[in-house]
């Protein structure tokens, strides 16, 4: 079998969801689902649509150019853009590729209406690989993603064949529209790197992966290490990937780079390799996560924490629903309330630094964990089989 699997990404931008998808076609792969992954590209394009194979992935690449749209938003135009491709171009891909049938990442409804529909004429089935489903605040708002994603969950969602759920809201919603679904939250390699003995005394190791946005809450943890200060409990805060280009994410890394002294230190690691990746959270003592109960947390599965757990280190994650129904204190996660006090987090942080055997023993069970539940073999055995019975 042969899958499409249409996004809006670009190929020149890392990002987790196209790693999401990577693994995806990897685990698939070795079940006889040979995945094409569509990515957008900017410059250096001479065609309209190209083919490159990086790392055992085939991605079909398509010229932002040839095929520009005008929307009020870079969000809006990106999806156009992609969209534009996926229709012109599926009727000749299907046949070239021997296509089976389509996924469509985080879609919204101007993507996946129509491609629905095509597919359908073609004798295709299309599947929804569900990422965030956003609270509507003002920028959402302004920039047309709230509206479209209602587009798709309450008018395309049922035209679905299938749904890939990686948030336990998204597996309801699937239950409740009839359409079914396959509950897969992320993959996690083999990872080489990874804890095998308590940590040394020294500073506690701190690390945060990804982008400072408001769902984040970094002002939160920067509020949680600046009373570790106040303790006197010596740090290294290491970031690793794009911080992002905000008003707050400038905020946060110009906090952070002012937090230096003696018991204090910044370690700024931008976008590494995935071998280096893994040996920094390795080496780290703990990692911190934090969700507001919102619509936002329900539906997504935030995958960086399989990546947390795998390490064998401990994560300190917010005790709210959904996200708390799939791990269990002690194995790999410590809860805070989640009203996510900074004083909450700080005494957490202080409490594995001055027990090492604790806090070794709480990663450890949260690696066990981990591959047992989340494992690339596994959930791409159970995905396949989901795809392979589709009714289309």
């Amino acid at each position: 079998m042969n899958v499409l699997i249409c996004t809006a990404f670009d190929i020149e931008v890392p990002c987790a969801g196209l790693n999401r998808l990577s693994k995806m076609s990897e685990a698939l792969k070795s079940e006889g689902v040979n995945c094409f992954i569509g990515v957008g590209c900017k410059k250096g394009l001479s065609d309209a649509m190209c083919f490159d194979e990086v790392n055992g992935v085939t991605y079909v690449l398509f010229s932002r150019e040839k095929y520009k749209q005008r929307r009020h938003s870079k969000t809006l135009q990106f999806c156009a853009e992609a969209t534009a491709f996926y229709y012109q171009n599926l009727d000749y891909l299907k046949s070239k590729l021997f296509l089976s049938g389509i996924i469509i990442y985080a879609p919204q409804g101007q993507m996946v209406s129509p491609l629905t529909k095509l597919a359908k004429s073609l004798r295709m089935f299309t599947v929804a690989d569900c990422g965030e489903y956003y609270d509507p605040t003002i920028k959402y708002l302004l920039n047309g993603i709230v509206y479209q994603q209602a587009l798709f969950r309450y008018r395309d969602f049922k035209a679905l064949n299938g749904v890939i759920a990686p948030g336990v809201k998204w597996a309801a919603q699937s239950d409740k529209a009839g359409v079914p679904s396959v509950f897969i939250p992320g993959f996690i390699d083999s990872v080489g790197a990874y804890r095998k003995k308590p940590a040394s005394v020294g500073p506690v190791n701190i690390t945060y992966m990804g982008r400072f946005v408001s769902r984040e809450l970094p002002d939160v943890i920067i509020k949680a290490i600046e009373i570790l200060i106040a303790k006197q409990v010596p740090f290294h805060f290491h970031h690793i990937g794009n911080a992002g280009d905000s008003a707050l994410a400038r905020r946060c890394l110009k906090r952070l780079k002012q937090l230096n002294c003696v018991n204090a230190r910044f370690v700024e690691w931008g976008f590494v390799s995935q071998t280096k990746r893994d040996e920094i959270l390795a080496d780290s003592d703990v990692f911190i996560l934090l969700r507001k109960q919102c619509s936002e947390t329900e539906f997504l599965f935030p995958s960086r924490m399989l990546e947390y757990l795998s390490s064998g280190n401990p994560t300190i994650l917010s005790d709210v629903r959904y996200i708390n129904a799939l791990f269990s204190e002690g194995q790999g996660v410590c809860f805070i309330p989640p009203s996510n006090k900074p004083e909450d987090i700080a005494s957490k942080i202080e409490e594995l630094w001055r027990s090492p055997p604790q806090a070794f023993q709480i990663g450890k069970m949260g690696r066990a964990f981990v591959r047992q539940t989340f494992r690339k073999n596994l959930l791409g055995k159970k995905l396949a089989d989901f795809l392979k019975g589709l009714d289309y």
